[in-house]
């Protein structure tokens, strides 16, 4: 159980920037993709609907079409570069054919953005059934073959919000799949709808053991932090004491990543901020704790290629950093990670290399070899400027840390 004192300080990140698993101002989650360089116009292809939004659904309430909505800005480069990669194509001409197409600035029309919770991190695309409803919400770049395998998958009305509605009118004891639909019309500003769903997952597990109920209490212990920051702009340390134990016997895997990658990223900044003081000792000791909650959150880690290869890479750079201070756990953990992650994506060097420095770590010195060998090896074929694997590949043969 945590100190009051470790309790209070334990949030204080997370407090300054909700959404986890990567609370400010330490993330240590993969960086996007760099934003692509700003290009010549190119003229759209698709039909744009020149009477505004509200026109938009009023035409399409009358003609019982469905709208398809693009959030994007002047500055977004990403909107650009599906305007010159999709939006100026004769496939998504066709696809858009049969459909209302609604193009709204965010900085113009920010009310419209706001009544469906989009943000700054544009493109958003919306399409809306002929009633004004959403029927399905796709958030960043969408190149031309996946935005025209969703237009068709959307048009047809499959894995949207209302086939999802649909399986829940057919199996209303699916509390996982009426959940399902709760976080989805959330997501798109439907808060009457949401909050419909949830009444109906609490009626039918008073209880709370359902996989939902969990997600409820999680979400509010947060806000409930939330709020009390926002009041006073102090930490409640019963709060704070509240999730962290909530968070050691929870086992839901969204929750797991979530709440333990939080913790462990708030660790890490208070052992910043502890450096920065100048007390050392303190901050190895809020790092320790750090990895340790990296060790917890490895538990529910979402099983797509971009997010392990991301993760792992980042934290091996890291840990490698800091390799006089890890642990006989931190280094098995980081072996762990590596060992799945190299199975899964062995022919990029950077994870070829990475893996070689946990090798390393864990004294497999022939491996680690072997291993940075085959990543020098990738990376000469791929265009990838080998040098620093090069220097750690010396350090390796040399077997001196």
């Amino acid at each position: 159980m945590l100190s009051p004192l470790l309790s209070l300080v334990l949030l204080l990140p997370v407090l300054q920037n909700p959404p986890a698993p990567a609370p400010a101002p330490a993330p240590e989650q993969p960086k996007p993709a760099p934003a692509p360089a700003k290009p010549a116009a190119t003229q759209s292809k698709v039909n744009w609907f020149a009477g505004g939004f509200e026109k938009a659904l009023a035409e399409a309430k009358s003609s019982n079409k469905v709208v398809f909505v693009d959030f994007n800005a002047s500055w977004c480069t990403w909107c650009m570069k599906m305007n010159r990669e999709v939006f100026s194509t004769d496939e998504a001409q066709a696809a858009l054919e049969s459909v209302i197409c609604v193009s709204v600035d965010y900085d113009k029309h920010r009310e419209t953005a706001e009544r469906f919770l989009v943000g700054k991190e544009l493109p958003v695309a919306l399409w809306l059934n002929s009633d004004g409803s959403v029927r399905e919400r796709i958030d960043g770049f969408q190149d031309k073959s996946h935005f025209l395998a969703n237009s068709a998958r959307i048009k047809a009305d499959i894995g949207t919000i209302n086939d999802q509605r649909r399986k829940v009118d057919g199996n209303p004891a699916d509390l996982d799949g009426r959940y399902e639909l709760y976080r989805r019309l959330k997501a798109v500003g439907d808060a009457a709808g949401s909050a419909a769903q949830r009444a109906e997952i609490e009626k039918a597990d008073p209880q709370g053991n359902s996989r939902a109920m969990h997600h409820f209490k999680y979400d509010a212990i947060k806000e409930g932090i939330n709020a009390y920051w926002q009041q006073s702009k102090a930490l409640d340390p019963k709060q704070i004491q509240t999730l962290w134990n909530f968070m050691e016997v929870e086992t839901d895997p969204e929750i797991v990543w979530d709440g333990w990658m939080s913790l462990g990223n708030t660790y890490k900044w208070w052992g910043e901020q502890a450096q920065a003081r100048g007390e050392s000792p303190e901050a190895k000791k809020q790092r320790g704790v750090w990895r340790e909650c990296l060790g917890r959150a490895w538990r529910g880690i979402p099983q797509d290629d971009d997010t392990l290869r991301g993760h792992v890479t980042g934290y091996t750079s890291v840990f490698w950093d800091l390799r006089e201070e890890l642990s006989a756990d931190d280094k098995a953990l980081l072996l762990t990670m590596n060992e799945m992650t190299s199975r899964r994506l062995d022919s990029e060097p950077l994870v070829m290399y990475s893996y070689a420095q946990a090798l390393y770590l864990s004294g497999k010195s022939d491996a680690a070899q072997a291993a940075c060998e085959r990543a020098i090896e990738l990376a000469k074929a791929t265009g990838v400027d080998p040098q620093n694997y090069q220097k750690t590949l010396e350090l390796i043969r040399g077997g001196a840390k």
